[in-house]
Parts: structure tokens; sequence; C-alpha cells
């Protein structure tokens, strides 16, 4: 489980102070912005968004909010908690698409 920078630690992006590097790789295909919520969106997506290279998912992770990604390929990740994420996939980052925003309860296909 990770939260925050947990949460960046965790996925196959991650940033430091210097700029974005390998995250550890435990959630694969992704980067992750902690404290992205509806207000703050634009800016993780200029910050953090930025530097995921384009064949990676990004996420956005509202506070009080996770996303549970149970083992295995090809099977839904779980949304739990009081705020909202945003979702691009890596082709949607690239056609410039606005994020899938989803809240407790519901699913996202990776």
């Amino acid at each position: 489980a990770g939260a925050s920078a947990g949460a960046m630690a965790l996925a196959a992006w991650t940033w430091t102070p210097g700029g974005g590097i390998p995250g550890l790789g435990v959630v694969s295909g992704i980067g992750v912005a902690p404290h992205a919520d509806a207000a703050s969106w634009e800016q993780a997506v200029a910050r953090y968004g930025a530097a995921v290279p384009p064949d990676l998912g990004f996420i956005g992770l509202a506070e009080r909010t996770a996303v549970i990604v149970p083992a295995g390929d090809r099977v839904p990740w779980q949304v739990v908690g009081e705020g909202e994420v945003r979702w691009l996939t890596a082709a949607a980052r690239a056609g410039g698409e606005t994020p899938l925003v989803v809240r407790d309860g519901e699913s996202i296909w990776p």
C-alpha cells in the first residue's frame, strides 16, 4: 500500500527533486500524481505528467483516496475513498484527451 509519496514510489515512474526516474514498478505502466483533485489537476499534469514517459498511463490521486490494484493482468482497479481519481491511458495522453474521473466504488480498466 502507498499514499502520496508511497504511491508515487510504487509506480513505474516517479519523481525526485532532480526530475523523473524509474519507480519501484510494483504497479507497472503508470506514473502517479498525489494530491491531484479537480482544482489541482492541470498543475499536476504540468508538474508530473509532462515528465512521464509517453508509453505510460497517468493517475492523479486526490487526498483520502486510493486505487486498489489486484494481482494479475487485465483485472479492474477499484477506487476507494472520499475524493476522485483522474486516469489517462498512454493513448489518451498522446491524444490530448481529458481524464476519466472515477469515484469511490467505481473501477478503472488499465
